[in-house]
């Protein structure tokens, strides 16, 4: 699991951390995001600042996890 960090100015949410699974072998990034982290960023963000529906979310940090190079893994199986 990786940590990603978000913040939200319409509630002041600031530096929000979510916890996702790490990008597979082969696993495209766009479908990591699109699958993964999006719904997790929204779904954290509901539960914590129930009565905001922002269109966007900002300063959105994904790591490169040590051992990777690239944005979210992905991690060698």
């Amino acid at each position: 699991m990786i940590g990603i960090l978000y913040s939200c100015s319409m509630c002041g949410l600031k530096d929000a951390e979510v916890r996702v699974r790490f990008r597979s072998t082969n696993e495209n990034v766009i479908e990591w995001m699109k699958g993964i982290v999006e719904p997790s960023l929204g779904a954290d963000h509901a539960a914590r600042s129930p009565d905001c529906h922002p269109k966007e979310l900002q300063n959105v940090k994904i790591p490169v996890p040590p051992g990777t190079q690239e944005v979210g893994g992905p991690v060698q199986q």
